[in-house]
């Protein structure tokens, strides 16, 4: 023992003593074991101690502790280990046990996904020693640690044995007894020495009644420690001189802890092997990991629950002809088409997943997949409708036979089969077809539906139908009978009962999730009755503070949605990103986001635009490639008529710094231009920054330009970076921008210098936000000089580029015969391009100069279609009421209201016409919130 100096007392179990040391030879903290000093003359225990010690060095594997060293002198028998820093698993329960509410880091450590891995590697252990012939058989939370970076080992083989070894025999009777301390739970936490072999709480029914060991005794124990991790309870106490219970006496883990989050089957995994029958336990612990890797994966996966035969009728419950016009007209193209409608057999669970391929030519007059409650309400919850025609592929997405969804998207013609996936799981449906995500619908109110629901005409082109569950969310839930009474509209039991689960709850995750479904309860019960929907917020306010955390903000941001308040549900959404960034439940945020976007992609796209914006930010991982293609095509327009994504020619990746700076510009959207600022900033990607300050000046945010002008000094100077690795040089920037403050300042001789010394790549953004603020504010002039001193220096590629510019003080003048020479200059100059919406808006001022307004109206509705929001600029000769610029995105709507503008000047109406639409754009020279 010279060599170890003993630092402190680690811990004491049956035998022995552990003990943290200092190994004096190797420099190094170890873990030191010695028999306890009262049982030392005891030869018996001295071999059994240093049979332990040789089991362990023997066995090799992540989840045992390698001995370094064996000592038997004759007077100290010990030890040597590593020596892991970190806790027992049973300490870990027991700092839950008995409490009612837990911290946040504490509910996370001890939640059932936390507790699987660490099951699975005591499982991986256990399976190797049993590979080697050995039983360990004193299995219990007290021999687990669990190590600071992620160990997890299994400590203390004194009770260890071979499995076709014999037991060693203590030599005196009065060698062997028993423990009992009234403060502990069990009999005691150390192995009992002589009699009894192991820690009886963990011991298996026959272990106790003097049966030999087996495999299937470890497996006892290893059953106990899941329902432990599953329940944070024992399932029992056994006291001295009972019998062992039988399992009538033991309540399942979802019986004794319905709070937590327990999948069914992972309950009927630990009561298997807890039971009382060695027979009717799993065979070995490999068996045991087999059925539980599933739930080892982390997030939960999809395994096959059943497989319907389509064409088999001993699948189904109903199987019968019906009239589709009857319960579907929408979807129905004749009044006279009979569908064969098949009813499962199968109950499903809340979380299901459907899958299935289909011919092209079966679908051509439709087919469906319904959540049916029954026969007779088949068409009632939720259904989707699939049709292929004329290279079309169409989802419809159907609530109680009415279509509230339409997807479609075109395929190719040589496309024979579609392959769906229907997923129906935590308030969300998401529809894949071909793996590309067609529908994300997002609804708080419970499904009624329990079976699944098939309408085909033509049964021949369909595949069997897979059924999935979600093992990960099969829980069962106290929420589930107030969720039925939501579903069935019985709004005031469902309220009632809601209040009772968050009263016996309070300060928990259920009882916060019962008061949000109240709150929901409250919004859709309003709703119906056509009340004020803002009283439904005082229900998400008793969640503020509680473990809850995100859902108070998701509540209120789904009242202010349906109240149609969109600025209130960003500013709802954003307080939850930034108050619970690492809290377990912000995922519903995100997901909520996921579902706002692809809603309003088709409904209000300058929602969406905010919303891709806000998902880029936060979860980007939640937008995939396929998606992305689609999102930049949907992007395409805008990006041709942004400025200074026209001038970089390189394309717009979806995931960069430039589509969100794209992003912010069209919406307005400022809040995250100060970290795309301090990001460009720390790059020195100096043309970065000249695009940020475009855009901070187009959307009229001044408190920014102050903000990044200030920054842009107090780093120019830091370090200088070779011209080479920048499109524009920090020197040319700080010109730049004290050309723009000056301008702002109305310092124009003194703009014009710093102006005249910036790149034409500056000087062209300048000559942008330069003609728009000279114009609304009627100060042409000036900006006239600054356009004809860049004119006169540019090249004649450069020249061309202000083209437009010249057009536009032409016409302000009313000079028609120089604007007609330079429209059709910029005419001929394109006419390899197609038509841009410049040139239409362009030739619409033209012909407003000749005061001719039927011309004029012509001209714009004869491209409304080609053009889109460009020829709404048309509108404003009849229509002063603005409601046609609801729904296009903040810069569209201010580009419109210019260009309304500048049209009404140009036809020489009365100021109080056109000043309408000043005024109006004037008062969107604001940020996104102001």
């Amino acid at each position: 023992m010279q060599r170890y100096e003993l630092i402190s007392l680690i811990g004491r179990g049956g035998m022995g003593e552990v003990y943290l040391a200092y190994d004096k030879a190797c420099s190094r903290r170890v873990a030191l074991k010695k028999i306890r000093e009262d049982l030392s003359e005891n030869p018996q225990l001295i071999k059994r101690f240093l049979r332990e010690a040789k089991i362990a060095a023997d066995l090799i594997h992540p989840g045992i502790v390698p001995v370094y060293s064996i000592c038997n002198d004759g007077e100290i028998v010990y030890y040597t280990m590593p020596y892991i820093e970190g806790f027992s698993l049973k300490k870990l329960l027991k700092s839950v046990w008995q409490k009612e509410i837990l911290s946040k880091e504490l509910e996370e450590k001890t939640s059932v996904k936390a507790f699987l891995p660490i099951f699975d590697k005591i499982c991986a252990t256990v399976e190797y020693i049993h590979s080697k012939g050995v039983l360990h058989r004193d299995l219990k939370p007290d021999n687990i640690l669990l190590g600071l970076f992620g160990e997890v080992v299994i400590v203390d083989w004194g009770a260890a044995i071979f499995k076709h070894a014999k037991e060693l025999q203590p030599e005196k009777e009065g060698e062997g007894f028993s423990i009992f301390d009234e403060e502990n739970i069990c009999y005691s936490s150390m192995t009992i020495p002589g009699k009894i072999v192991g820690t009886p709480d963990y011991m298996a029914p026959e272990s106790l009644l003097g049966a030999g060991t087996s495999e299937k005794t470890d497996i006892y124990s290893l059953g106990l420690i899941l329902y432990q991790m599953l329940t944070l309870a024992f399932p029992y106490r056994r006291k001295k001189g009972r019998k062992p219970p039988y399992r009538d006496v033991v309540l399942s883990p979802i019986e004794m802890a319905p709070y937590r989050k327990i999948p069914p089957a992972l309950s009927q995994i630990a009561m298997k092997a807890i039971a009382v029958d060695p027979a009717e336990r799993f065979s070995s612990v490999q068996e045991l990991r087999k059925v539980l890797q599933p739930y080892f994966q982390g997030e939960p996966e999809w395994t096959t629950r059943s497989i319907l035969a389509t064409k088999n009728r001993e699948y189904w419950k109903y199987y019968e002809p019906i009239l589709l016009s009857y319960y579907f007209p929408v979807l129905a193209s004749s009044s006279a088409q009979w569908y064969n409608f098949m009813l499962s057999d199968t109950e499903v669970s809340p979380s299901i997943r459907v899958e299935c391929s289909v011919a092209k030519s079966s679908i051509q007059e439709g087919f469906g997949i319904f959540f049916s409650p029954s026969k007779e309400e088949f068409y009632c919850d939720y259904g989707l409708w699939f049709s292929a025609q004329q290279e079309q592929l169409s989802v419809s997405l159907l609530k109680n036979g009415i279509e509230i969804r339409k997807e479609s998207q075109s395929f190719i013609p040589q496309q024979s089969r579609f392959t769906f996936s229907i997923e129906r799981a935590d308030n969300k449906i998401t529809v894949f077809v071909d793996q590309t995500l067609f529908i994300l619908h997002i609804d708080y109110l419970p499904s009624l539906g329990k079976h699944i629901g098939v309408i085909i005409r033509d049964f021949q082109g369909i595949s069997d139908i897979i059924l999935l569950e979600n093992i990960g969310a099969l829980c069962m839930s106290c929420l589930s009978v107030p969720d039925t009474f939501l579903a069935k509209k019985l709004y005031d039991q469902a309220a009632s009962s809601y209040r009772k689960i968050r009263d016996s709850f309070s300060g928990r995750k259920e009882g916060c999730e019962a008061q949000f479904r109240l709150g929901m309860t409250l919004l859709t019960q309003i709703e119906e009755l056509g009340g004020d929907l803002t009283q439904a917020l005082s229900a998400f306010d008793d969640l503020h503070g509680e473990a809850g955390g995100p859902l108070e903000y998701l509540g209120k941001a789904v009242v202010y949605q349906r109240k149609g308040s969109f600025v209130e549900e960003i500013r709802c959404l954003l307080l939850a990103l930034k108050r619970y960034s690492q809290h377990p439940e912000i995922f519903r945020i995100e997901d909520y986001l996921c579902f706002r976007l692809y809603d309003s992609l088709h409904k209000h796209r300058s929602e969406a635009l905010v919303f891709m914006l806000i998902i880029l930010w936060i979860a980007p991982e939640k937008i995939s490639i396929r998606e992305e293609e689609r999102f930049l095509q949907v992007l395409h327009h805008k990006q041709q008529a942004t400025l200074f994504c026209r001038i970089d020619k390189a394309p717009l990746q979806f995931r960069s710094s430039k589509m969100e700076l794209f992003l912010s510009f069209w919406t307005g959207f400022a809040l995250f231009l100060p970290e795309l600022f301090q990001r460009a900033g720390d790059l020195r990607d100096y043309q970065a920054i000249a695009d940020i300050f475009y855009v901070v000046c187009a959307s009229g945010n001044q408190e920014a330009f102050s903000q990044f002008s200030e920054a842009l000094a107090s780093f120019a100077d830091e370090v200088i970076f070779p011209e080479s690795l920048h499109n524009q040089r920090v020197s040319e920037l700080v010109l730049f921008v004290k050309g723009l403050a000056a301008l702002q300042n109305k310092e124009y001789g003194r703009a014009k210098k710093f102006i005249l010394s910036a790149p034409f790549t500056l000087q062209l953004y300048v000559l942008d936000l330069f003609s728009l603020r000279a114009f609304i504010y009627e100060e042409v002039e000036p900006f006239e000089d600054l356009l004809q001193d860049i004119y006169s220096r540019a090249t004649q590629e450069e020249r061309r580029q202000v083209l437009f510019y010249r057009i536009q003080v032409s016409l302000w003048n009313r000079d028609r015969k120089q604007a007609y020479k330079l429209l059709n200059k910029s005419f001929l100059q394109n006419k390899r391009k197609e038509e841009s919406s410049e040139d239409l808006v362009l030739w619409g001022y033209y012909l407003a100069l000749t005061g001719d307004q039927a011309a004029v109206k012509a001209h714009f509705s004869r491209c409304q279609c080609k053009f889109g929001k460009s020829a709404l600029v048309g509108k404003c000769i009849e229509d002063d009421s603005l409601n046609y610029l609801e729904g296009l995105v903040w810069w569209e709507k201010k580009m419109i209201l210019f260009q309304s503008y500048f049209l009404l000047r140009c036809l020489n109406v009365s100021p109080q016409q056109y000043e309408e639409y000043r005024q109006a754009y004037i008062s969107m020279e604001k940020s996104f919130f102001g």
